[in-house]
């Protein structure tokens, strides 16, 4: 009975209607789990049902595309290889079939006959059109971008039969975006997303944001379910982040595969209802068995409790009768109860007597225990006390010997209790001498002096560890004695060497940083000024560093960083220095150089020579070669009058000297770099100083047509220096370029050239002349270049249709549609645009048919050697070709000889300039020579001299007195 006692009868019935209701929470638990398994198969069978469907639509909508693409085909013009009657009929079936946005001929060597959309020459995907013509069967392809927009396509490529056994491919390529509107008009249940894949993995079409999917790679657990089949069900998450459940269907046979997602909050939401309509009902069944079982527990526990008030008065003396229950058990228990009453009043009246001695013994025997604990207590907590101090407490009497020590401090030296029993401070002090030390600890003593300090101890097993000692001179009860307390501070030690480690060293090299070597510089140039011998400081960076960061990742820029390191370090001596300046340059500081200069630099050149070697050797990181070299700069110095910042700024100049030189070599500073640094800083000042003044002014080169007549100008920035005298643009434009003065002198070149139109305008013999000038790079993408042109236009007065701006290739290599929306302002105001130095840049014809040019300029630099260098002449040839194609005006500069004109005139070439025919003029000279030379055989040169030119052929005219 015991062990029931604890418990209340209420508590008992509660446990039975919990376990009655286990059957019901199993049999709720298993329905539950069956109805999931039915929901579940329903579900995805709706998955695989729409995700077939939606396969089955794209591939008829591919079919529909292949079918049209046959009916080609198999037409009289592709089978009699009428190629023009082909096209016609390809771009009357993309007008019926507005999805279709190219459709491309395609012969056996890849070459493209035709294309509807785009220049045959910028057609792209020729691969799979060559494995077409090769097997004889029909492909579709993956998505690939359609010039020149970079529309997103995919192609369905189909064998075409000439009459004469030729094989052509006819490629149809069908819009990305067509896809995903097919897609997007479909009625998706569940919420559900359609993608439709590549076979590499590519989104080819999807029905929601397609613009920000199509052409991406899907993720790999993806591409892994489709690849694997999973029976065409798996679980994904988006990249949104949402966890979906989708199924995948191919599509036919174009190796396509279509996936149909839907979430798995909105697959679960009438599973999760059911869920809840059951669990409440199970739980209202439980809460009712519960409410019926507290009701029995509370009319038993109303009689049971009559029963205890009753036994509790019982206990209290009172002898009423028990109560009568009706509980068989109950009352008999009562019954019993009555009978050991009078039993236990009996056996109290014996006992009282003996009670009261008890009682005396007890308190006696309790206060002399209370005592004796009393004492053993402070005994115990003063051994604890000296237990569990951190620090090692230890006693020494005056002849160093130990009395008592914590275990902390028998822990600290590695000795047991019974070991440390006579020992000696000189057993385990290893800093001081033996002597010394025990006239040290006996003195303590005797003053009571107190001390705290560093110094070492030795272990047990030898080894030494640092310690601070905090120890004082005491006297107790006649006998004195030394208490000390020694800390182990190695690791404050170690982090003491980390903070300074982080402080002077790079953390990926282990290599001395920038403030340490200033340091180490310093002490140097005071050792070379005493010792009158010579250091060198070598400036060290990696080529072409950033290429390997950007191809294959930052971690194996930093391998090889530490592998170079590593192999500096063993190209210099040991008294040298190899430190890391941050990113990709290091710094060897070399000493105890020869004090003869010509042998110190020798001395330093062997040693750069051996680090250029040892750099270019090989690199192995993680399984990749790679291939690295440096450029070095050096500079010598011997005394003191030089300063860090100077050596360092020589040093810096000498290497990028070569890298000016090539890369993979070295460069000694020379005075002489320093001041032609010096001139270049002194000739930008000048230069700021004549911006906006009469010192800038244009000179003018004449520019004549086939017929020999005068037809324009190039305007020629010139410069007159107040000591230099005049100076040409190839001087004065790069500084210009390298600052902001570009934009000023541009201004100011714009405006000259307009006020000179201005005049010409009215002079009858010069108003229908042209007047050209350059504009750079970084002024044309200034941002308010056309509202300034239509500004100064205006002021000026000048005729719009007069001026024309000569544009560089560089221009294209970005930004390009800003270019284009600036070139097409440019053009409604009435400018022309030439394209200067064509062939030397980008040359993009995907972006130069898109811009509105006039003319293109044909370099100098292929004209020089035009009648001795066969590739110079194919180069003018072509781009004469290229500029006819595209209706545009060509213009050749840099003729000098008849023969280089004679050449041009019969290639087509419009135009010239040159020496030929005048050399850049004053404006007044190119007044004189124009008013001398507006017959139409003929042109000249100024003083320089003159031509006639007449039905392509030029013939020299005596030079004028």
């Amino acid at each position: 009975m015991d062990r029931w006692s604890p418990r209340g009868i209420k508590a008992w019935l509660l446990l039975l209607s919990l376990f009655s209701a286990i059957p019901i929470f199993l049999f709720s638990g298993f329905t539950l789990y069956r109805l999931a398994e039915s929901e579940e198969e329903a579900l995805v069978a709706t998955l695989v049902e729409h995700a077939r469907a939606m396969a089955s639509l794209v591939a008829e909508r591919v079919e529909a595309v292949g079918m049209a693409a046959q009916v080609l085909a198999r037409s009289d013009a592709a089978v009699h290889g009428d190629i023009r009657a082909l096209r016609d009929h390809a771009v009357r079936l993309q007008d019926s079939m507005p999805e279709i946005r190219d459709i491309v001929l395609i012969d056996g060597t890849g070459r493209a006959l035709f294309s509807t959309a785009v220049s045959p020459a910028d057609v792209v995907a020729l691969d799979i059109a060559r494995d077409v013509i090769r097997t004889g069967r029909r492909a579709v392809s993956d998505l690939y971008a359609l010039p020149p927009g970079g529309v997103r396509v995919v192609s369905v490529n189909l064998p075409v039969t000439a009459a004469n056994g030729a094989v052509f491919c006819l490629s149809l390529a069908l819009s990305a975006e067509s896809l995903s509107h097919l897609l997007e008009a479909e009625a998706v249940p569940l919420d559900g997303t359609v993608a439709l894949l590549g076979a590499t993995g590519t989104i080819l079409a999807r029905n929601r944001a397609s613009p920000r999917f199509v052409g991406a790679k899907t993720s790999s657990d993806v591409l892994s379910a489709v690849s694997k089949g999973r029976g065409g069900v798996f679980d994904s998450v988006t990249y949104d982040g949402v966890r979906v459940k989708a199924a995948s269907a191919p599509v036919g046979a174009t190796g396509w595969t279509v996936v149909f997602g839907a979430p798995m909050a909105v697959l679960n939401a009438k599973l999760d209802r059911t869920l809840w309509t059951l669990s409440i009902g199970g739980a209202l069944l439980m809460l009712s068995g519960m409410l019926a079982s507290l009701w029995i527990a509370g009319r038993l526990a109303g009689r049971v409790a009559r029963v205890a008030d009753a036994s509790a008065a019982f206990g209290d003396g009172d002898a009423a009768p028990m109560p009568h229950t009706g509980i068989r058990e109950l009352d008999a228990g009562g019954a019993a109860l009555g009978e050991g009453r009078a039993r236990e009043e009996r056996v109290q009246a014996e006992l009282t007597e003996s009670r009261s001695m008890e009682a005396m013994l007890a308190r006696a025997v309790e206060d002399l225990r209370r005592s004796k604990a009393e004492v053993e207590e402070q005994s115990e907590r003063s051994k604890a006390l000296l237990k569990v101090a951190s620090d090692g407490i230890h006693i020494l009497d005056h002849d160093g010997r130990l009395r008592e020590a914590s275990e902390s401090f028998l822990r600290m030296l590695g000795y047991d209790a019974d070991e440390a029993a006579g020992l000696s401070i000189r057993d385990w002090e290893a800093f001081f001498a033996p002597d010394r030390i025990r006239e040290w600890v006996a003195r303590m003593i005797e003053e009571g002096s107190s001390a705290v300090f560093e110094t070492r101890f030795r272990r047990r097993d030898g080894s030494v560890f640092p310690v601070e000692i905090s120890c004082r001179g005491v006297s107790l009860n006649g006998a004195s004695f030394l208490y000390a307390a020694a800390r182990d501070i190695t690791e404050r030690k170690a982090a003491q060497a980390k903070i300074e480690e982080l402080a002077f060293f790079d953390s990926l090299t282990r290599l001395p940083n920038w403030r340490l070597l200033l340091e180490r510089l310093s002490q140097a140039r005071a050792i070379c000024q005493r010792t009158r011998s010579h250091g060198a400081l070598c400036f060290i960076d990696v080529d072409n560093f950033k290429t390997l960061n950007d191809t294959r990742g930052h971690r194996l820029g930093d391998l090889l960083l530490g592998e170079m390191a590593g192999r500096l370090k063993g190209c210099v001596g040991e008294g040298d220095t190899v430190a890391r300046s941050g990113g990709d340059e290091f710094v060897v500081l070399l000493e105890n150089l020869p004090g003869d200069p010509a042998e110190a630099a020798l001395a330093a050149e062997q040693v750069v020579e051996k680090i250029l070697q040892v750099l270019a050797v090989p690199y192995h990181l993680e399984s990749q070669t790679h291939y690295s070299t440096v450029s070095i700069g050096v500079t010598l110095f011997h005394t003191g009058e030089v300063s860090n910042d100077d050596l360092l700024k020589q040093a810096d100049l000498a290497m990028y000297q070569a890298k000016a030189a090539g890369r993979n070599t070295r460069r000694f500073f020379d005075p002489a770099m320093q001041a032609d640094l010096a001139a270049q800083s002194g000739l930008e000042t000048d230069l700021r100083r004549s911006v906006g003044g009469d010192r800038l002014f244009l000179h003018y080169q004449p520019q004549i047509d086939r017929a020999g007549r005068l037809v324009g100008a190039e305007g020629l920035l010139r410069w007159s220096h107040p000591d230099r005298g005049l100076v040409l643009p190839g001087v004065f434009i790069p500084l210009a370029e390298s600052s902001d003065l570009i934009l000023s002198l541009g201004r100011q070149v714009l405006e000259e050239a307009c006020a000179t139109l201005a005049r010409w305008n009215d002079d009858p013999e010069m108003r229908d002349l042209v007047l050209a000038v350059n504009v750079s790079a970084r002024q044309f993408r200034h941002p308010h270049f056309a509202d300034d042109v239509r500004a100064i236009l205006r002021s000026s007065g000048a005729d719009p249709t007069r001026l024309k701006l000569e544009l560089t290739e560089s221009l294209l290599l970005q930004e390009v549609e800003d270019c284009v929306r600036k070139m097409v302002a440019l053009e409604r105001l009435g400018v022309s645009l030439s394209l200067d130095d064509f062939g030397t840049g980008y040359s993009s014809l995907a972006y130069l048919k898109r811009l509105p040019l006039s003319q293109i300029k044909i370099d100098r630099s292929f004209v020089r050697d035009i009648l001795t260098d066969s590739n110079d002449a194919t180069i003018a040839r072509t781009v004469i070709v290229l500029g006819k194609s595209m209706g545009l005006d060509v213009i050749a500069e840099g003729v000098e000889e008849p023969g280089q004109w004679d050449f041009l005139l019969r290639e087509g070439c419009d135009k010239a300039q040159g020496f030929l025919f005048g050399r850049p003029m004053p404006a007044a000279d190119f007044v004189r020579f124009a008013h001398r030379h507006t017959a139409p055989a003929a042109v000249g040169a100024g003083e320089e001299g003159a031509v006639m030119v007449a039905e392509g052929a030029v013939a020299a005219i005596s030079r004028p007195r």
